[in-house]
């Protein structure tokens, strides 16, 4: 891994549960700092940022307590805190979950469904000033994370290369977290929660590497959360191994590395000042050239809280003369039956289908896009897009495959990473989209009924 220089922001002081140390944020996390000598309590100033700010922690809480969402994380390999006992009993199976529990109502029983209040958060967490601390004292009106100043420094992003991203704790909630971007938005340009949902990016590297304020580095292979167990579905979470301070004194989780613990303070059972940053490797994916804002999720485990930090990117163009990026390609005609590939430039229109052999794909009516073994008529998978008419599947000039409205809005897509040069629904019922090489870049991991292995 490229050695990271240690960039210095204005905010010296880190503020908050966790935020985002690298690349050079809103929240005003640095690498050289991370998570020590944090004597920040909610609601208060902190971080070198004017009062008004109240940097103290950008997040949104009791989101998840409120909204009545099944569990879909019930993996004990996946946990860290007070998730491991009631994962244990129910072995992985969410249908056998007591739904009275309330350790199943924090953000990481289901990643990425709890609804966010703002994507860079509310500091404190806290939506009005009505709310009191626990001296009965109300906290400052709230100031929202989207709100803060443009990082100094702006980093370059290259299309299809990999970029380094890093996070810090100073309290551990356990959990595990995500790593988003939302482009084509200016930095004053505040985008809306469903442009970072849309654009989870995936990590380029099966490991994680701990980055001490001193330079040296460690490294462990990480716990990754996906397919249907996260939103949106079939992106990817990393699970929080830094184990929490009491599942490290019982023995229940060890630390994943020679020295990957954090500072625990005295009489805090949560708390740790990490002199360290968790640095991840992620995939840039081929989105429009120009600003884009980058989001760091975290869900936590062991609160009712999902903890956010952001950004500024500049997505560039690879190659060392990149042309312009063309204007998306209209509509094609629908695909007659015997078709079983698209190309770039090509889409479906409501009603049409990629036929191979007993394999289906078609847009439903209801603007589903359904994958179907014809000798069952059975669907081994779906966009889950259904209640939009008109819905079409668009594989536009960029390389993007996406389900899309009828007014041109992203309903779905498949988080491609690489050049495609083709989307082709095997005889198996798997629909794949290859490069050049004939590399598969993503497939849906489906298959008929009966079949051998799925082969992409």
């Amino acid at each position: 891994m490229p050695s990271l220089l240690v960039v210095a922001a204005l905010p010296l002081c880190v503020a908050g549960h966790g935020r985002m140390t690298f690349p050079s944020n809103r929240n005003g996390g640095t690498l050289a700092v991370a998570g020590k000598d944090d004597h920040c309590e909610l609601g208060s100033n902190s971080g070198g940022l004017p009062h008004n700010l109240d940097t103290c922690g950008y997040q949104t809480r009791d989101s998840f307590q409120s909204q009545p969402y099944a569990p879909t994380n019930c993996n004990a390999d996946a946990m860290t805190g007070n998730l491991i006992n009631a994962a244990g009993k129910v072995h992985g199976d969410c249908s056998k979950v007591d739904s009275k529990d309330k350790v199943w109502k924090m953000p990481w029983a289901a990643p990425g469904k709890a609804k966010l209040w703002s994507a860079c958060g509310v500091n404190g967490g806290h939506q009005s000033s009505s709310t009191k601390d626990k001296h009965g004292k109300p906290y400052p009106s709230p100031h929202d994370g989207l709100n803060l100043p443009p990082s100094l420094t702006s980093s370059k992003w290259v299309i299809g290369q990999t970029a380094e991203v890093g996070f810090t704790l100073t309290k551990n909630h356990g959990g595990g977290y995500q790593w988003r971007i939302c482009p084509g938005h200016s930095a004053s340009h505040n985008p809306p929660v469903s442009c970072f949902e849309a654009n989870p990016l995936a990590f380029a590297s099966d490991d994680t590497v701990v980055q001490w304020t001193s330079g040296k580095k460690e490294k462990f292979a990480a716990i990754k959360v996906n397919g249907a167990h996260v939103t949106p579905r079939n992106s990817e979470f990393r699970t929080l191994r830094i184990p929490m301070t009491a599942q490290l004194n019982s023995g229940v989780r060890k630390a994943p590395c020679k020295d990957c613990v954090g500072n625990k303070v005295a009489h805090d059972e949560i708390r740790q000042e990490w002199d360290f940053s968790l640095i991840d490797t992620v995939h840039v994916p081929n989105v429009p050239v120009g600003h884009a804002w980058l989001q760091w999720r975290w869900d936590n485990e062991q609160q009712d809280q999902v903890w956010t930090s952001c950004a500024d990117i500049e997505i560039v163009a690879g190659g060392p003369n990149p042309a312009p990026p063309s204007p998306p390609a209209p509509p094609s005609p629908p695909a007659p039956p015997s078709q079983s590939r698209l190309v770039p430039g090509n889409s479906l229109q409501s009603g049409g289908v990629l036929v191979n052999g007993r394999a289906q794909l078609k847009v439903q009516n209801d603007g589903n896009l359904v994958l179907r073994d014809t000798h069952s008529d059975k669907s081994v998978w779906s966009s889950k897009t259904s209640g939009h008419d008109n819905a079409y599947l668009d594989f536009n000039t960029a390389g993007i495959l996406a389900v899309r409205a009828a007014d041109k809005s992203r309903l779905w897509f498949a988080p491609v990473h690489g050049t495609p040069v083709r989307a082709e629904l095997q005889d198996d019922c798997n629909f794949v989209v290859r490069d050049a090489s004939g590399k598969s870049l993503w497939s849906t991991h489906s298959s008929c009924s009966g079949s051998s292995a799925i082969v992409v």
